[in-house]
């Protein structure tokens, strides 16, 4: 008897596998014992116990023909199992959106604050933790990466760029106030803050580059987010 599982976790935690259980021997041929397949009720034996879900089984018959005409008889059993994905929403899933929008938070600090690039830099190390924490539950020899993973590492790059625009803010504050704003950034001023009179400065254009990146942070969150999750329920 052989078990024979082969996985692709592309989609976990949310995967649906299908593992096939062959019986057949070599000691005699079809024409001496004959293998007949007969329906097994798994969900007896096994449903609703360990990680896995029985959605489905069934039994089919085959003949395995070998050199100089030699045949033997096979019955091979199928089971196709869902993994069961609700302790993984709550200790993976949940936490990462929970730290992307903590990472958003950063541009709601006043960018006068030191805080922007503590709280940023907290986040990124946070899920550099939760990425080692994911793969513990994923064997280290698959040559591919879940969508899960690619959507931990874009947010691991996210909050890289987190902490660069926390920096580049703090920054461009700090520049000294009588020197001169160049006409397209104080175009860009003028889009970003349209209530803000003249004469901007430098502190004027923080404030504007903050609240762009705050704006692009959260599109890009919300629709990668949504598109990630649509993908992983309804593949």
């Amino acid at each position: 008897m052989t078990l024979l599982c082969t996985f692709d976790l592309i989609l976990y935690p949310f995967d649906v596998q299908t593992c096939s259980i062959l019986m057949g021997t070599w000691s005699g041929m079809v024409s001496e014992i004959t293998f007949i397949a007969g329906s097994l009720d798994f969900h007896r034996y096994f449903g609703g116990r360990g990680e896995w879900n029985i959605v489905n089984s069934w039994a089919e018959n085959f003949t395995d023909v070998w050199e100089h005409n030699l045949t033997f008889s096979e019955a091979h059993f199928f089971l196709r199992l869902k993994r069961k994905s609700l302790y993984h929403v709550f200790s993976i899933i949940l936490p990462v959106i929970l730290l992307s929008v903590l990472d958003g938070l950063v541009f709601v600090l006043p960018i006068h604050s030191a805080e922007k690039t503590g709280l940023s830099v907290t986040v990124l190390l946070a899920f550099a933790v939760l990425q080692i924490s994911f793969n513990e539950n994923l064997p280290s020899n698959k040559d591919y990466l879940t969508l899960l993973e690619i959507y931990i590492y874009t947010f691991m790059i996210l909050s890289t760029l987190t902490v660069t625009a926390a920096v580049l803010v703090i920054r461009i504050r700090s520049i000294d106030a009588k020197k001169p704003l160049p006409p397209m950034i104080s175009k860009f001023i003028s889009m970003m803050q349209p209530r803000k009179n003249s004469p901007l400065t430098w502190t004027d254009f923080a404030e504007a580059t903050n609240q762009f990146v705050f704006i692009a942070f959260l599109i890009f969150i919300f629709g990668f987010t949504t598109a990630v999750i649509i993908t992983l329920v309804h593949a």
